[in-house]
């Protein structure tokens, strides 16, 4: 539906005396859109100083906000002029700040609203708020909210992860499912029945060589299966490994072979990659030049590990 507003202007034609010595106090009248502009303003161009594409400016906002906002865990600040003033805010705030932020530094940004997946949230139907930014690119996904740290035990920790920036649609869309469909700003959209039948996959593993797309089509080709568990030694080691060929899947068979493939990023600095199983370390991985490979069949029903030198980054299951 269509709504048209028409405006009608009337001129008045009576003609009035004016005294000659009325004083022009114009100056004088506080106009607080103006004022509120010129404060954002103030607040906003020292964060985005020296960035020269709406790219860099939503990289700015979101890096300052992941460094200087935490989460509100007594829920209660929601706005963006008390989120910026108390330095603290729920998903809301984060969204709404950020698109605040980008207003006054000609940045298009605009809050969505939806479901999200947690480790708390499973079935995706957690409520969460994140941002869309309009940049040279298209259209990004951030989240600046997550970029920012984490809640455990009823208190924040700030632990920046880039990954939040800038997601790739067909990895967003694991864990966050916008009100309107167009948000998730896919090709195909998945339905709602889709996204909770999904895992909990996030985009730091595009980070470690996985395809967004590929990730995705696997899932809901197979929808019900669940993906590897990530260890935090996988955020910690992004940058020094590369999956080249592990299954999406998070659940291996015993008996079945398996052959994976594991690039070291950081062989130079002695990084080599290694698994175990529950009680068991396996020593039987193969190298030439940085690739890794294991060729792994499971005897028994056991838990699976995968480490990029002494951290371990990810978790299969083994079942009958």
């Amino acid at each position: 539906m269509i709504c048209l507003v028409f405006f009608m202007v009337v001129s008045c034609t009576k003609n009035y005396d004016y005294p000659n010595d009325l004083e022009d106090h114009s100056d004088d009248i506080e106009n607080p859109v103006n004022d509120e502009y010129q404060i954002w303003k103030e607040r906003v161009m020292p964060i985005v100083e020296g960035c020269t594409t709406h790219y860099d400016k939503a990289k700015a906002i979101f890096d300052w906000e992941c460094a200087n906002i935490a989460y509100d865990v007594s829920y209660s600040i929601y706005k963006a002029e008390e989120c910026w003033n108390q330095r603290k805010g729920v998903c809301q705030a984060y969204s709404e700040l950020f698109v605040k932020l980008a207003a006054h530094c000609d940045l298009e940004a605009v809050v969505i609203s939806g479901k999200c997946r947690t480790l708390s949230h499973m079935d995706g139907d957690g409520d969460h708020a994140w941002v869309k930014v309009n940049t040279e690119k298209g259209w990004i996904l951030i989240d600046p909210t997550w970029g920012a740290g984490y809640v455990s035990g009823g208190e924040f920790t700030f632990y920046y992860k880039a990954y939040w920036f800038d997601v790739d649609p067909a990895l967003m869309i694991f864990t966050h499912f916008p009100d309107n469909y167009y948000d998730q700003r896919l090709q195909n959209p998945v339905t709602n029945e889709q996204f909770r039948s999904l895992p909990n996959v996030d985009p730091k593993v595009a980070f470690a060589g996985w395809n967004g797309h590929e990730v995705l089509g696997y899932f809901l080709n197979y929808l019900g299966e669940s993906a590897p568990t990530f260890y935090l030694g996988f955020t910690e080691s992004l940058g020094k490994f590369e999956l080249v060929q592990v299954p999406f899947n998070g659940k291996m068979k015993v008996g079945q072979t398996y052959t994976l493939k594991i690039r070291s990023l950081a062989i130079e600095e002695g990084v080599s990659i290694g698994s175990w199983e529950t009680n068991h370390y396996l020593v039987d991985w193969e190298q030439e030049g940085d690739l890794f490979t294991f060729v792994y069949r499971p005897e028994t029903e056991c838990e699976f590990h995968i480490a990029v030198g002494n951290n371990g980054i990810m978790k299969y299951d083994v079942t009958n």
